[in-house]
């Protein structure tokens, strides 16, 4: 039974690589091969390829958010159920949000740079975006410090569900009530972008995140080997 379930574990992950293979090429096929400069942005800006930025800055923003209510969720799960399994996933979840945040930042840096003159200039948004990847650079710093895999599991998991609802905060409530130069809600409002333009952009955003439930089960994967590495080295299975 065991064997059947592992083999079929293996399976759904070849087919998510797959289609997460799938996904990025005709996302990334369609922002270089496909869509025009977009003349918002070439009105606004002066620059219509401008726009093509967001199919990886929008997408890791957003996704970055998606891994940290994931981190959250396997973090209370873990102080549900007291499994190391959920903690190890909430931490994988965690260092793939980090990754996605820091990208985020820096090609928002590079937008502004292209719109705004400057690649700093104290927008919310990217106070925001700081905010929250000091929040889960902390967390990292916390898992460090505390010693013992359990007290360990305990206080990162949860800190995880408080680092969230931090993030849902900087990332929506805050931004709801600072006037901000970024552009708002570029998916959602149809007079934004042309039709052609978020099509391709909710395909990106779909492609990034199939991307990082691969890298979350990649991550947990290699932190559960490490687990029990250090298990049989503790309980003298295995020596150096």
């Amino acid at each position: 039974m065991n064997s059947s379930m592992s083999s079929f574990k293996r399976q759904i992950g070849k087919l998510l690589i797959l289609l997460t293979f799938i996904t990025m090429v005709f996302s990334f096929g369609a922002v270089m091969l496909f869509l025009p400069p977009e003349s918002t942005f070439e009105k606004t800006y002066g620059s219509g390829h401008l726009a093509k930025v967001m199919f990886v800055h929008v997408p890791f923003a957003v996704v970055s958010f998606l891994a940290f209510v994931i981190a959250a969720y396997y973090g209370a799960t873990y102080l549900r159920w007291r499994d190391i399994r959920f903690d190890l996933l909430s931490c994988a979840s965690a260092e793939v949000g980090l990754l996605y945040a820091f990208v985020a930042t820096l090609t928002g840096a590079i937008w502004a740079k292209y719109a705004w003159g400057t690649f700093w200039n104290w927008d919310p948004r990217q106070v925001t975006m700081i905010v929250v990847l000091s929040a889960y650079c902390a967390y990292f710093a916390l898992r460090s410090a505390v010693e013992g895999e359990e007290q360990k599991a305990i206080a990162s998991s949860a800190y995880s569900v408080v680092a969230a609802f931090a993030s849902f905060v900087n990332y929506f409530v805050l931004l709801n009530w600072l006037p901000s130069l970024h552009p708002q809600r570029v998916l959602l409002s149809k007079g934004s972008m042309g039709t052609d333009y978020r099509i391709v952009l909710l395909l990106s955003i779909i492609a990034h995140i199939l991307l990082c439930v691969c890298l979350i089960r990649l991550c947990a994967s290699c932190k559960w080997l490490e687990y029990r590495l250090v298990l049989l080295r503790t309980r003298g299975g295995l020596s150096d």
